[in-house]
């Protein structure tokens, strides 16, 4: 994310790190730096000193001529971590492994180390105390503290109490579900990679806890990275497919054998709902605007996928030139502008005055979605469509009011809406225009549906088809040749709810050159990623379910939508933007201004230039320098801030 770094030259001097004290910023990490979200100005600011002495609030240092009030904190050493929750909460975390809480905004703090059960209990070659701190998101009170040996705790009031959790392992890395409390992952290294036990291979396994880590369930081996998704069942991870390779052990594998899975119900039936959907997925990372994948492609060159449908799919993200570079850096903004930070490759040396690790990105920005190319509400009729084998008009469609409407008595209904009273096994109604929709140029699809749904696209009336949704409960055997016979095998991409008391909406794109699914041509299913797609028409009909013979459901449609899909296009929009070692891109948006954004770049000359953007970075112009700065309008690469 972009980042910020407040910071008051006539106190540096003191080494001190200045954070807001009288704002709460919930949840808010440190060292992490705040976001321009949660980056607020406030007149007294809380200054955290650490020093080898017991912790205690001690005199008030005299700033007035920085215009602040200054509390000096002491701690046992060094801090670790520190988080904010609501009430005035605030944890410190030593690198002594030392828990401080305050209850007062973090004017006064006191060791809780004598709350936390077992916490000195010494397990060599483990350690004891607090490792690491996992505040929650989707509860403000709940804290996950990771134990440097095998007891952890819990708290969910805020630390006024403690809960020991002993699972018996050792955990390598912990994500709590943004909106679901009770949920947690955890990652655990096995007693091989420890150095505990001589047996067997060194891999990482993943652990899911649905009840606040009272109870752990293993879930997948040879796990690399996970997250959540975007939507509240799913879990994204990579893994490698076995032990093979490396001589069995896990971090010595080639990472081009690593691919990308997806669990559709935090693997509650274990691998059932579990999907493979990105080979050779080497790196991800979950944004608010989709799922970003790096991929391993031919002669070490990189690429990155994106999805928007909760990694059911993914699209390539396309740029001007071809990429060969291996790192990226992911960047959202509030109006659905995703920008990209690719790194061009370590800077000389030279021109860091020796400092490792600074570089310079390539800065790219997306582009919204393309033109519309068909839009039907139906409150035209049946104009824009026509029926299956020449027919002029579908045979068991018609243009009604939404019956939800006239059910409620109200007037939140939809108006006009296509009604299905019969059930076709080829498609019934059909769009008169045709649209393009290849691999080269996919299209984005949404409808509202109400009822047994299904919807693909025909290359006639009908013509060789492909399913690409279906209802809940999907047609088997033979006769389903172009339908589906399972979720992962003929064809079908999306599922529509089968509903009867309220309207769904579904939208993907079409096709898909990544996808879990494969596309089901006519009769025929190809190779997967192979259908040869191009001008296409909508394709509605109503369809039986399995289990109810010929009866078929009432069914409705709505608000059909096709555009170009381009909002995995990307443009250039900065050159030689300067990045740190850890890849957070000098690009930063200014909170509470539309558009505007700042941003350093190097110069020719190895000097970093602040420039501003007021329109979202499709035009830079320079920043004059504040006066007395040395250089001609720059600084050294090593001295940006």
């Amino acid at each position: 994310s972009p980042q910020f770094e407040p910071s008051l030259p006539k106190l540096q001097n003191r080494m001190c790190t200045l954070f807001s004290s009288n704002v709460v910023v919930r949840s808010q990490r440190f060292p992490h730096l705040l976001t321009h979200s949660a980056l607020i100005v406030s007149l007294e600011l809380l200054v955290l000193v650490s020093l080898h002495s017991v912790a205690a609030a001690s005199d008030v240092i005299d700033c007035a001529d920085a215009g602040i009030r200054v509390n000096q904190i002491a701690f046992d050493s060094p801090i670790k971590d520190i988080i904010w929750l609501e009430n005035e909460i605030v944890f410190v975390l030593t690198r002594d492994r030392t828990l401080y809480r305050s209850d007062t905004d973090g004017r006064t703090f006191e060791n809780v180390m004598g709350m936390l059960e077992d916490s000195n209990v010494e397990e060599p070659p483990f350690e004891n105390g607090v490792a690491a701190m996992y505040p929650s998101d989707a509860d403000p009170g709940r804290v996950f503290f990771q134990g440097g040996g095998k007891v952890h705790w819990v708290t969910t009031n805020g630390g006024k109490t403690f809960h020991a959790r002993r699972p018996k392992m050792i955990l390598s890395g912990i994500k709590m579900h943004p909106h679901l409390p009770d949920c947690i992952l955890a990652s655990r290294l096995n007693d091989r990679c420890l150095g505990t036990s001589q047996d067997g291979v060194c891999f990482q396994q993943l652990y899911v806890s649905w009840n606040f880590a009272e109870t752990w369930a293993v879930a997948v081996e040879f796990v690399q990275q996970y997250d959540w998704g975007p939507q509240a069942g799913t879990v994204i991870y990579s893994a490698y497919d076995s032990a093979e390779g490396g001589g069995g052990h896990q971090f010595l594998r080639n990472p081009s054998s690593l691919n990308l899975y997806r669990s559709r119900d935090m693997f509650r039936s274990g691998l059932e709902q579990v999907a493979l959907v990105v080979r050779h997925g080497i790196g991800f990372k979950v944004s608010k605007s989709g799922i970003y994948v790096a991929t391993m492609e031919t002669e070490g060159a990189m690429a990155l996928y994106v999805s928007r449908d909760d990694g059911a799919s993914f699209m390539p993200a396309v740029f001007p030139e071809t990429l060969k570079q291996t790192r990226y850096t992911i960047m959202d903004q509030d109006d659905g502008t995703v920008f990209v930070s690719v790194e061009k490759g370590p800077v000389d040396p030279a021109a860091t005055g020796g400092i490792d690790g600074i570089t310079v990105g390539d800065l790219y920005a997306s582009v919204p979605d393309g033109e519309s190319l068909l839009s039907e509400d139906f409150e035209s009729g049946l104009t824009k469509w026509r029926g299956p084998a020449g027919s002029a008009v579908p045979a068991h469609a018609g243009v009604v009011p939404d019956p939800l409407c006239a059910k409620s008595g109200t007037d939140t209904c939809r108006g006009k809406v296509l009604r299905m009273s019969k059930c076709s096994s080829e498609g019934d109604a059909f769009s008169l225009q045709g649209v393009v929709c290849s691999l080269a140029r996919p299209c984005r699809i949404s409808f509202w549906a109400l009822g047994a749904a299904w919807q693909g696209f025909s290359s006639a009336f009908p013509g060789h088809y492909v399913w690409s949704a279906a209802g809940d409960n999907l047609a088997k055997g033979p006769a389903a040749s172009s339908a589906a016979a399972g979720p992962d095998k003929d064809g079908v991409h999306v599922r529509v709810p089968v509903s009867k008391d309220r309207w769904t909406r579904v939208e993907y794109i079409f096709p898909r050159g990544r996808s879990e699914f494969a596309f089901a041509e006519g009769h025929q299913r190809p190779h997967p990623g192979s259908a040869a797609i191009g001008r296409v028409h909508v394709m509605l009909q109503a369809k039986a379910l399995d289990g109810a013979g010929d009866e078929c459901p009432v069914t409705y449609f709505d608000d059909v939508r096709v555009s170009r899909a381009r909002s995995e296009d990307y443009v250039v929009a900065l050159r030689n933007a300067a990045r740190d070692m850890l890849g957070h891109s000098d690009v930063h948006p200014v909170a509470g201004l539309q558009g505007v954004l700042l941003a350093n770049v190097k110069t020719d000359r190895d000097e970093v230039r602040t420039v501003l953007s007021t329109d979202n970075g499709n035009e830079w112009r320079a920043v004059a320098p504040p006066e007395g700065s040395r250089g001609e309008g720059g600084c050294r690469l090593q001295e940006r801030t």
